[in-house]
């Protein structure tokens, strides 16, 4: 699973340090977006989580 998770990781930074710095901020932003949404209950903004109201993430 680390290897996985490195290699994940890796794509993405060199998906990352290809973009202009401009659409590399957007991208940042959509990616903070996304972790608070997988921790959070889902909000009435127009996102979605994969939680049903009220669901808690398993540890």
């Amino acid at each position: 699973m680390e290897r996985v998770i490195g290699h994940r990781r890796q794509a993405i930074a060199d998906v990352l340090a290809a973009m202009p710095p401009s659409e590399r901020a957007a991208a940042a932003q959509a990616f903070g977006a996304f972790a608070r949404a997988a921790i959070a209950d889902p909000g009435d903004d127009g996102r979605f989580t994969l939680l049903q109201p009220g669901g808690r993430l398993r540890s």
